[in-house]
């Protein structure tokens, strides 16, 4: 049993697993803050009331966070910046292609492989991964939001036990 962890870490060591899982919980963490940034500013341009939009986010979000961000959010509907847009969706996708880059090299180093793309076609099969996942990402929201509608609808209109009525009458 000793050997087998000996050899475990070793092999965690050699191929740098930890720092490479640092890089990617990294990157992926920081895009989701450029994100956010982007999301909001985008939600501004809509002719969106922002009455109408604290009354569905409340049921999405616990009641501690909805009062952390409500102030920030009105600021974000009150100004419509084209620079914040920009700047939040570059940021977004420079953090993202670097956290993308980041699994890569990992995925090449777990399988023992030597890197043999060019930079540029690094560069582009980051690009492409990333249209992918943000294609997948936007055409799934309706279907997580039907499921997630059609579930509380059930909850709030059959006969459940008292929990269920409780969270019904939250989302009612």
């Amino acid at each position: 049993m000793n050997n087998k962890l000996k050899h475990f870490w070793t092999i965690l060591k050699k191929n740098e697993l930890m720092a490479l899982g640092g890089q990617v919980s990294y990157y992926l963490i920081l895009s989701f803050f450029p994100l956010l940034i982007f999301l909001l500013t985008l939600i501004s341009f809509l002719n969106l009331n922002s009455e109408q939009f604290f009354e569905d986010w409340k049921y999405f979000v616990p009641e501690e966070s909805y009062y952390l961000v409500e102030g920030i959010i009105y600021e974000v509907f009150s100004q419509r910046s084209p620079t914040l847009l920009s700047l939040g969706m570059l940021g977004t996708i420079w953090a993202s292609l670097n956290g993308i880059n980041a699994l890569m090299r990992g995925i090449v180093k777990a399988y023992g492989l030597q890197e043999k793309r060019s930079y540029l076609r690094l560069k582009l099969t980051a690009i492409l991964f990333l249209i992918t996942i943000t294609l997948t990402v936007i055409l799934s929201i309706p279907i997580f939001f039907s499921v997630k509608i059609l579930v509380i609808s059930y909850y709030i209109c059959s006969e459940q036990p008292v929990i269920f009525h409780t969270i019904g009458k939250r989302y009612a």
